[in-house]
């Protein structure tokens, strides 16, 4: 691995794989303040690997891609992912759901 940490107000990150994100840091004279997060952590708490943290920023959308699903919130694209068959790679279930439920593809 070449970087520990990320300092960055950007949890997109997590999905294209940063191991520890530093955010809301403030820094004056008297003090340092700043959240920490760990990816393992959050992994492991909402039953998630790498493949599905990169299919929740595809889902909800990310600053590299704007392009987002509309009508899936937070709750529902978890739920989605929970759902999905650990067998199965997310990333393209999803792709082939969306290819299979576009009219221009019928």
């Amino acid at each position: 691995m070449i970087v520990d940490v990320v300092i960055i107000n950007d949890s997109d990150y997590f999905a294209y794989g940063a191991k520890t994100i530093i955010r809301n840091s403030d820094i004056d004279i008297k003090s340092i303040s700043f959240d920490i997060y760990d990816r393992n952590e959050i992994q492991s708490a909402c039953y998630l690997n790498q493949r599905s943290l990169l299919t929740l920023a595809l889902i909800l959308g990310s600053d590299y891609d704007r392009q987002d699903i509309h009508t899936i919130n937070l709750k529902n694209a978890l739920k989605f992912l929970q759902l999905t068959s650990t067998n199965v790679d997310p990333v393209s279930y999803l792709c082939t759901i969306l290819i299979c439920s576009n009219p221009q593809n019928k």
